[in-house]
Formats: structure tokens, C-alpha cells, sequence
């Protein structure tokens, strides 16, 4: 439901940084930072993934950028602090490690305040970039000598509602059965995820290679977006057509997890609306009102984040598949519940997944 955020993002992105003609670009080649080793460090990290290990890292007056994702969409990245004067290009080295991997920017000269930090990431340096990190949640504040990250407003409400998650015997097998909408016992359905998960050796490789097929395979249904008609597709009809909303996808996430045998939920919460700079204030956050859909999977003992509708860059607009696009990353896959809180909160009473069919 909240794709159009994205949406109208991707296109003022596009014309903020594609044309490249607000900002000086610098190319910055990897640094070791060797010269800030003995001074300490905060850090803000983006995932559980062992392969997706992007985390910001403030030390002294220098903000780096920890292990990239290692793929082509982020060859090149952009960041901006809201206020300041420049943007920074920087070339990812394809040969460098990614676990010691650092991109260094000097905020010596930047005046003390606070900040809005955006990350923008693409294959070409002169491309559209593509919002990893946008809007006005991850904030900094600047000292004379020192920087410091501003916690989101809805961190410690989403900490609470999600470490209130239940994983005794009964709730996980609760969430391992059908139910409405979620046809995790259809055969099309069973043999579509066994067929995604062939090969793999552990939960957490089939949990990348379902929320990665989601992501590649399923498009977003603007036509029934700005229609305001929301068909809430059932899993098996969403696989059959190719198309849907964030519930959509949601659905079908589950309903291919509980079809071998790994405990999935829907979830439910608020998106902020990074195209209309949207912020969170008390008052949103005591609205408790939802505008999106996502899923928890347990895995390995403990609740998985994921959200396969943000991580897809597929559209269906005037009936029309776009052509070229995909997954776009694994941002929200097995996301910290500190990066889910940039830019959502998680509603404390949740939808019933659970109502008989």
C-alpha cells in the first residue's frame, strides 16, 4: 500500500542526482583510517545478514560507511547530510574485502547541528540513484569534536512490541498452519517453494532464496493502487497472477515458508512518506494507524525481519509488466529492528493471520 512512497521518491531522487547539477561530486578511494583506530566508535548497523553487513560507524568527526552491499547496484554511492553543502560520489573497489571494506567522510568542517543522513546507491556513477537510506529519520547530531546518532523516535516502541514476539511450541506451530488468504497446504503452492528452496542447506539460505524470489518475481500493482480498490489476493492468486500490494506479497511470503515447514506472520505498521517528508511525531506514533504490510519468519531461534514489496523494483502500471528490473537489494532482509525504525513503526495490536478460511 505504501509503494507509492517509493515510487515518487525514486523519481525526485532521479531528478536530484541524476542530472548531477546541484552537487560537486568527489571520487574517494577506500580508506584504511588507520589514523582513527584509538578513538571510539558508535555504531548504527543495517542487518543481521552475514552478507549484508552495511553499517554506519561514527568516530571522532569522521562518518564511514562499513561493508557496502556487494552487489552492482552499489558500485556507487551517495551521501548527503540535509544542510550541508556537498554530496560525495563514491566508487566502491570491487577487489576490496567487504568486511574491511571502509568509505571515510571527513565532517571536520561541518558546522555543529543536527542532521539528516541519506544514502543513495547505483551501478554507474552517473545513473538515477536509488534511496538506501532516505528521508528525515536517520539523524546525527554534530559537536565541536564528537558526532552522535539521534535514536528514532519509534525505536523503543518497536523494541518492545518486538521482543514481545512469542516462539513457545504452540505459537509456532499456530503459525505454521494455513489460514485466510495464506494457502501454505495448496500443492501449487508447496511444490513452488520446494522448487525456490532446492538446493539449499540451512533455513536461514531457504529464507534468502524465497524472500529473493518474491523480490524478483512479483510486481507491484499500481493500477490497483491508485484505484484505491485493494483485491487482497489470496497466496495461491498472487502466485498466479504475478501482481499484487504490500499484503500481497506478504501473503505469499508466508504462505511459501509455512510450506516447508518455517514459522511465518504477517505484520503490520506505519511507513513514513519519505516523497512528502514525513517525520515522526508523538502524534503519528499515538495514531497507531497502519498503511503496510510485511512478515516475521522464525529462523535459527529467533524472529527474521523482511519485507519483500520494498525490496522488489518491479511495477504493473495500465496493465503493463516493467521489463529489466527485479530485486532490487536485501535492505529488508533480516533488517535490525534499529534501520526498521528509520522509516516505520510496528503497530502493537496486529492483525489476525490466524482467522479460519
Amino acid at each position: 500500500m505504501t509503494k507509492r512512497i517509493l515510487l515518487f521518491s525514486l523519481i525526485a531522487v532521479s531528478i536530484s542526482l541524476g542530472l548531477y547539477g546541484l552537487y560537486d561530486l568527489y571520487d574517494l578511494s577506500v580508506n584504511s583510517s588507520h589514523e582513527l583506530t584509538d578513538l571510539p566508535e558508535t555504531t548504527f548497523p543495517f542487518s543481521h545478514n552475514p552478507e549484508e553487513k552495511t553499517t554506519v560507524v561514527l568516530r571522532g568527526k569522521t562518518l564511514l560507511l562499513r561493508s557496502l552491499p556487494n552487489s552492482e547496484n552499489s558500485n556507487y554511492v551517495i551521501v548527503k547530510l540535509v544542510g550541508s553543502p556537498d554530496t560525495f560520489s563514491v566508487k566502491k573497489s570491487k577487489n576490496a574485502r567487504q568486511e574491511a571494506y571502509d568509505v571515510k567522510f571527513d565532517l571536520q568542517d561541518v558546522p555543529n547541528g543536527s542532521y539528516t543522513v541519506e544514502i543513495y546507491c547505483a551501478s554507474q556513477k552517473y545513473a538515477s540513484y536509488i534511496g538506501y537510506v532516505n528521508g528525515q529519520s536517520l539523524r546525527i547530531t554534530v559537536h565541536d569534536s564528537s558526532i552522535e546518532f539521534v535514536e528514532p523516535l519509534t525505536l523503543p516502541k518497536n523494541q518492545e512490541v518486538f521482543s514481545a514476539n512469542q516462539n513457545d511450541t504452540d505459537t509456532l506451530a499456530r503459525y505454521l498452519k494455513p489460514s485466510l488468504k495464506i494457502e501454505s497446504d495448496h500443492p501449487a503452492l508447496i511444490d513452488h517453494a520446494r522448487t525456490i528452496t532446492s538446493g539449499t542447506f540451512s533455513d536461514y539460505d531457504k529464507a534468502k532464496a524465497i524472500h529473493d524470489w518474491v523480490s524478483q518475481n512479483i510486481w507491484y500493482d499500481y493500477d490497483e493502487f491508485y484505484n484505491g480498490i485493494y483485491n487482497n489476493k489470496s497466496a495461491l492468486e498472487t502466485l498466479t497472477s504475478r501482481t499484487g500490494v504490500c499484503i500481497d506479497y506478504a501473503s505469499l511470503t508466508a504462505a511459501l515458508f509455512r510450506a516447508v515447514d518455517i514459522p511465518a506472520k504477517l505484520v503490520t505498521g506505519y511507513v513514513l512518506d519519505a516523497s512528502a517528508q514525513e517525520v515522526w511525531t508523538q502524534d503519528l506514533i499515538a495514531g497507531n494507524k497502519g498503511n503496510h504490510v510485511w512478515n516475521e519468519v522464525y529462523i535459527d531461534g529467533r524472529w527474521l525481519i523482511m519485507d519483500t514489496s520494498y525490496d522488489s523494483n518491479n511495477t504493473f502500471i495500465d496493465k503493463t509488466f516493467s521489463a529489466g528490473t527485479g530485486m532490487k537489494n536485501r535492505k529488508y532482509f533480516d533488517i535490525t529492528i534499529d534501520l526498521l525504525s528509520v522509516d516505520r513503526y510496528i503497530l502493537p495490536v496486529q492483525l489476525d493471520p490466524l482467522r479460519s478460511r
